[in-house]
């Protein structure tokens, strides 16, 4: 069930999500010692805010919070975008110019992930992750930088798999027609 209010262009949402109790399949393509486990019943609350803030700034934060954690579940995960958006439409009246800039925080909490006779097996500490993204649109050619982990945090969302400490993704789109 999920509930969402609108007040002057931002849009907050709460509401609640329940999973009843399953069977999980491991994941062995990731590693053959992990097993299927049956996780009980758990209910999780969730949070989401649309905001325009002012002058192409925006704000959007999604997150859920669930009573306990789970087996390859953490209890808690958010995600918070600072973004600002523009085609500078006073200035550049045809359309031809468009900026993106974009700030991302993620945070997941403690994941457990069984294995063998263990029900609780490894875990993974909490972490967050901070991101950042720029796009820039000329006519028809869109430049774009990406940098993930900025802080260059090492974490892993799954026991024994580091992720990248600090990742650049860079490139151009370009449309071409007649």
């Amino acid at each position: 069930a999920e509930a969402a209010l609108q007040l002057r262009g931002r849009w907050i949402s709460g509401g609640f999500v329940s999973r009843s109790q399953s069977s999980l399949s491991a994941p062995i393509e990731i590693d053959t010692a992990l097993r299927s486990v049956v996780t009980p019943a758990v209910t999780g609350l969730t949070l989401s805010v649309r905001a325009p803030l002012v002058a192409g700034w925006s704000l959007d934060v999604d997150a859920v919070n669930w009573d306990a954690a789970g087996a390859y579940r953490p209890q808690t995960q958010a995600r918070s975008t600072l973004r600002f958006e523009s085609s500078f439409l006073k200035k550049l009246p045809r359309g031809n110019f468009h900026l993106l800039v974009a700030g991302t925080l993620e945070y997941r909490s403690t994941t457990f992930v069984p294995k063998g006779t263990n029900p609780l097996g490894q875990s993974t500490p909490g972490a967050s992750a901070l991101s950042s993204l720029l796009e820039m649109r000329i006519g028809t050619a869109t430049i774009s930088w990406q940098a993930r982990n900025l802080a260059g945090q090492i974490y892993e969302t799954y026991p024994g798999f580091v992720m990248p400490r600090i990742s650049n993704i860079y490139g151009v789109r370009w449309e071409f027609w007649n």
